[in-house]
């Protein structure tokens, strides 16, 4: 269970704002990729973009992810790539951002 969102900005100076209004996100489901998978992304965000930005993972189960990563709850009952679809809805809480998905 994902719990409560986790706010990635509580965690490091690096997350201090998304100054190009871009948000980094990606989906994890399953166990096919563990959590190192998406902290390897984030780091290499991390290291290669040069302004800080709000890296978002949309999951069912946010055990061992980095403290960088803010956590929210990918809904019960999508199939495959349907958590995909997931990221155009109202609900996800991304509209009118910018959005680079991984």
């Amino acid at each position: 269970s994902v719990g409560a969102p986790r706010a990635a900005l509580e965690c490091s100076a690096w997350e201090t704002c998304g100054v190009s209004g871009l948000t980094v996100v990606c989906v994890k489901w399953g166990s096919r990729y563990d959590s190192s998978y998406v902290n390897r992304l984030y780091e290499g965000v991390r290291r290669h973009y040069s302004e800080a930005v709000p890296f978002v993972c949309f999951t069912e189960n946010g055990e061992g992810l980095t403290c960088g990563v803010e956590v929210r709850p990918l809904p019960d009952g999508y199939r495959l790539w349907w958590g995909k679809a997931y990221l155009f809805s109202s609900a996800a809480g991304l509209d009118g951002r910018r959005v680079l998905y991984l």
